[in-house]
C-alpha cells in the first residue's frame, strides 16, 4: 500500500456519514444514518475489496498471548448523535463495505488476542466516565471524548498518562505523531489520535475548489500552486479576482444568488490563522505552552486575510448551509470547510478538487491543519482500569488492524469512486493528513479564544489588536492554570 493510499484512505472515516455542513453540526440523526447507508455496496464489491486487503501493519504481541475471552470495553458516542461512532459499533456483515471492514477489524483483533471487543455506546461518554471513575469503578477500557468535553476530566486526574503505559508505543505508524507531540503539557499526555478511530479525520479543515470556474476564467490551477509551494493567502486571493458575477444584477454579491470567489463559515477563520502558522500557544523546551499569538507576523496575516475575506467582490462569510448550496450549484470558486462536508457534493454537477488550507506566504515551511475540538473524539484511558498493560496491548492491535482494514475501506470504496474526482485530490489529502496541528489553546478553547475569533469573521471586525487586548489577561491566566493542573497530576 503506497503512502498516498495509506494517507488518503484516512479521509473517508470523516466522509461517509456526514450529512450536514456545520462544524459542530446540529444536523439530524436521520440524515447521518441515511448517508451511512448510502455508503454501502453490494456483497461482491465487499468480497473483492476484502480479498485485496494488504495486511501490512502488525502490532507487537508476545508469543502465546491469549486474553481468555476478556471483554474489552470501548465507550463511544451512541446513534442518537450526529457524530455517532462508526469505528466500533457495527451490524452483522451486510454488504456495506465500511460496516463489514469494521467487523473484520474486530474479528482480526479478537483472533490475535483471544479477547472480545465490546462497544459501549453512550449519549454522553464524558459524564458517564466522570461518574464511574468518581465511584472508582472499572467500567471501560477505552473512552472516546472530544478535547473540549474532556478538558476538566483530564486535569482532575480521570485518565492515565499515556506515555507511562507499558506496551503503548505512540511512535507506531497507526498513531498520529503530531498529536503525540503537540497534545502533551509538562511532558504529560492523556489523549491520542490515530487509525484506532477515524472520527477526528472527518473534522479536519479542507478547501474545495470548482474546476469549471478555474477553467472558464483561464486561471492558474491551484494544484500547480501547491506543487510550486506557492499556495498562499495572496495567490488564492488573486484567483478570486474577476470571478464574481452579479447574476441577478442587483448591485450586490450574495451567497446562493451570485457567483463569488470564496466563502467560509466563521468557524474557519481562526483555523485560517493557525494554517498561516499563527499559533495561540507555542511550547517551550520544557513542554510548557507559552502565549505567542499576538505579534507582527500574525497582524500582517490577519490584515491579508480580512482584506480578502471582507471584500464582497472576492469573498464572503456565510453559514454552512448556504455555502453547501452555493458550491453545489457551481457558484463558488473556493469553499473552506471540514472533511465531513465533501460527500454533500456527490450528487452535484460541480467538478471539484480538494486543497490544503493556504499558507501565509511562500516562506512558510509547512502546512497546518486542525481538527474540530468540539467533536473530534480522542482516545483516553480511565484511571480505574485494572490492567493498563492489557489495555495498551489491545489498543495497539486495534490501531494496527484499523490501518489494515478500516482505513483502506474508507479509501477504496468511497474516496476514489465517489468523493474525489481526480488523483490530484488524493495527493492533497496526503498533505492535509500529514500536517495536523494541535494548538493547546485551540484544542481546549481556552478563554473562549475560538469564539472571539469566530466573532471577528461574523462581524467583519478589522482591528485584531482591540480584540486581543480584551482577552489577553484571561487567556494568560487560563494557560497558566492548565499548566499548573497538568504539573500537579500524579503528584502527591
Amino acid at each position: 500500500m503506497n503512502k498516498l493510499r495509506k494517507i488518503a484512505c484516512l479521509l473517508l472515516a470523516l466522509l461517509t456519514v456526514s450529512s450536514a455542513f456545520a462544524a459542530c453540526s446540529e444536523s439530524s440523526n436521520t440524515d447521518a444514518k441515511e448517508t451511512q447507508g448510502n455508503a454501502g455496496g453490494d456483497e461482491a464489491a465487499v468480497t473483492t475489496a476484502a480479498e485485496e486487503t494488504e495486511i501490512v501493519y502488525k502490532a507487537t504481541v508476545p508469543e502465546g498471548t491469549n486474553l481468555d475471552g476478556y471483554k474489552y470495553r470501548v465507550m463511544v458516542n451512541d446513534s442518537s448523535q450526529y457524530w455517532a461512532d462508526q469505528n466500533f459499533v457495527h451490524d452483522e456483515e451486510n454488504g456495506n463495505y465500511i460496516n463489514d471492514s469494521v467487523l473484520r477489524r474486530e474479528r482480526a483483533v479478537e483472533d490475535i488476542l483471544g479477547c472480545d471487543i465490546v462497544p459501549t455506546p453512550m449519549q454522553s461518554v464524558s459524564s458517564t466516565t466522570q461518574k464511574f471513575v468518581s465511584a472508582n469503578e472499572d467500567s471501560a477500557d477505552l473512552v472516546f471524548i472530544s478535547p473540549v468535553a474532556s478538558a476538566g476530566l483530564v486535569t482532575n486526574g480521570t485518565f492515565l498518562e499515556l506515555t507511562t503505559m507499558e506496551g503503548l508505543d505512540l511512535s507506531n505508524p497507526w498513531w498520529d505523531q503530531n498529536a503525540a507531540a503537540d497534545l502533551s503539557i509538562a511532558n504529560k499526555l492523556f489523549m491520542a489520535y490515530g487509525d484506532i478511530s477515524m472520527m477526528y479525520k472527518r473534522t479536519m479543515s479542507v478547501v474545495c475548489f470548482n474546476k469549471d470556474i478555474v477553467n472558464n476564467n483561464q486561471l492558474t490551477s491551484p494544484y500547480e500552486l501547491v506543487e510550486q509551494d506557492n499556495w498562499t493567502t495572496e495567490t488564492m486571493a488573486a484567483l478570486c479576482k474577476g470571478v464574481a458575477q452579479d447574476l441577478n444584477s442587483d448591485g450586490q454579491y450574495v451567497i446562493r444568488e451570485d457567483i463569488i470567489g470564496a466563502s467560509m463559515t466563521p468557524d474557519q477563520f481562526p483555523i485560517s490563522l493557525i494554517a498561516g502558522g499563527n499559533f495561540i500557544t507555542t511550547k517551550d523546551e520544557d513542554d510548557i505552552p507559552q502565549l505567542t499569538f499576538y505579534n507582527e507576523k500574525m497582524v500582517s496575516h490577519f490584515e491579508a486575510l480580512t482584506s480578502w475575506l471582507f471584500n464582497p467582490e472576492l469573498a464572503t462569510v456565510a453559514d454552512s448551509g448556504a455555502n453547501t448550496d452555493s458550491f453545489g450549484q457551481g457558484k463558488l470558486l473556493f469553499q473552506f470547510c471540514e472533511m465531513h462536508c465533501i460527500p454533500h457534493q456527490r450528487n452535484s454537477e460541480t467538478d471539484f478538487g480538494l486543497l490544503p488550507f493556504p499558507k501565509m506566504d511562500a516562506s512558510q515551511d509547512r502546512y497546518y491543519h486542525v481538527i474540530n475540538p468540539n467533536v473530534a473524539c480522542a482516545m483516553l484511558v480511565p484511571v480505574t482500569v485494572s490492567n493498563p498493560a492489557q489495555v495498551a496491548l489491545v489498543a495497539e492491535v486495534l490501531g494496527a488492524e484499523g490501518k489494515n482494514w478500516v482505513t483502506p475501506a474508507y479509501y477504496d470504496y468511497n474516496l476514489t469512486s465517489r468523493d474525489t474526482r481526480d488523483e490530484e485530490s488524493v495527493a492533497m489529502l496526503d498533505i492535509i493528513f500529514d500536517t495536523t496541528k494541535y494548538d493547546v489553546a485551540h484544542i481546549y478553547d481556552l478563554a473562549g479564544m475560538g469564539s472571539q475569533l469566530r466573532s471577528v469573521a461574523s462581524s467583519k471586525t478589522e482591528n485584531i489588536t482591540s480584540v486581543y487586548e480584551k482577552i489577553e489577561k484571561r487567556l494568560t491566566n487560563e494557560i497558566e492554570k492548565i499548566v499548573e493542573k497538568y504539573t500537579e497530576i500524579g503528584e502527591e
